[in-house]
């Protein structure tokens, strides 16, 4: 909280995962009517230190200090640098903190990120896992083809001036076999097409969504680049993909329906103003949708039929995230816990 005590210093996360430390912004967030400004810097974590500093991270495990006035709750200055290794985390977590007097105190130290290594294990209806041979690595966003025989996933890489690089790969289940489908170290969130000949992922950020074929044939080809995304869900061939789409703010997210074939106009479904509404799920005869509605304060998984009309229907008893159907469109599963 800043000295006044109606105002404090927040970051605000522009990413889907909380893992992309370069989408992480800072910000002044009114107490009073929750109004927010952005200071036009990227990092995490600011801390105000008298009489006219803040300290935060930034990308690259920095600590960077820049002056700050209390008065017009501004940036004034140019950034320095206060310290490097410095441990970062996900959710923009930095490892550091400073008194109002200045005192800082560092926790050195590799990501937790970038060190997050996992296995990826086939799991029975009956929870019964199963080992793979896939290689254990930073994975993150698994998706399970059509068929079953192989993921697409992001692999987290290592952390440089420009955030956490993350890859897409694609590595067959029975063999272990990884190959690399994206090389620009920002890609991500990938998705099967239906028929699991191409795999759909997020780009660059300014290049919206992309579609690479699978086995790899040439290049991958623009899908939508307008509103930023947050994820995709490929439907059945002549049916509806969904999109999470934030068209004004990373804190304003709707989901938007296209057609097959014409996805690069597709329009706003459920977009309740003030909502929080993502993560989007389309049933596997296209018919359904299953996504995460943050109505009320809490995170609850709602079924709405595909393109409507029809009324939504609240699925989870008492909270839920990440829906998905199974491959006969029967049930859907639902994830508990919250929100990034």
């Amino acid at each position: 909280m800043l000295p006044g005590g109606t105002h404090a210093l927040v970051t605000l996360d522009g990413s889907t995962t909380g893992l992309v430390f370069d989408q992480f912004r800072l910000g002044v967030v009114s107490l009073t009517d929750g109004t927010i400004e952005e200071l036009g810097i990227v990092g995490s974590n600011p801390q105000f230190v008298a009489p006219d500093r803040i300290v935060y991270g930034a990308p690259g495990n920095l600590v960077m200090t820049a002056p700050f006035s209390l008065r017009s709750r501004t940036v004034t200055g140019p950034s320095e640098r206060v310290a490097d290794g410095v441990w970062q985390g996900g959710g923009g977590a930095v490892g550091f903190a400073a008194s109002r007097n200045g005192v800082l105190a560092i926790h050195r130290g590799a990501n937790a990120v970038t060190n997050r290594t996992r296995d990826i294990v086939r799991v029975t209806e009956k929870g019964v896992e199963r080992p793979t041979a896939l290689p254990r690595r930073s994975w993150v966003e698994i998706r399970v083809s059509p068929d079953g025989k192989r993921v697409a996933g992001d692999i987290i890489g290592s952390m440089n001036a420009t955030g956490t690089q993350r890859d897409v790969w694609i590595s067959e289940l029975q063999s272990g076999i990884t190959e690399r489908l994206t090389t620009d170290s920002v890609s991500g969130q990938p998705a099967w097409s239906r028929d699991g000949q191409a795999v759909a992922f997020l780009g660059a950020p300014g290049t919206g969504a992309r579609v690479q074929s699978w086995p790899r044939r040439g290049g991958s080809t623009p899908l939508y680049n307008g509103a930023r995304l947050g994820s995709i869900s490929p439907g059945p061939v002549g049916g509806y993909w969904a999109f999470s789409a934030s068209p004004n703010s990373a804190d304003d997210v709707d989901i938007w329906l296209a057609r097959d074939d014409s996805l690069p106009t597709p329009r706003p479904f459920v977009a309740t103003a003030g909502v929080w509404e993502g993560l989007p799920c389309v049933s596997p005869n296209g018919r359904l949708l299953a996504y995460v509605s943050r109505e009320g304060g809490q995170d609850n998984v709602y079924i709405q039929p595909i393109p409507g009309p029809g009324a939504r229907v609240r699925v989870s008893a008492d909270g839920g995230l990440e829906p998905a159907w199974s491959p006969m469109a029967r049930r859907s599963s639902i994830a508990r816990g919250s929100r990034p």
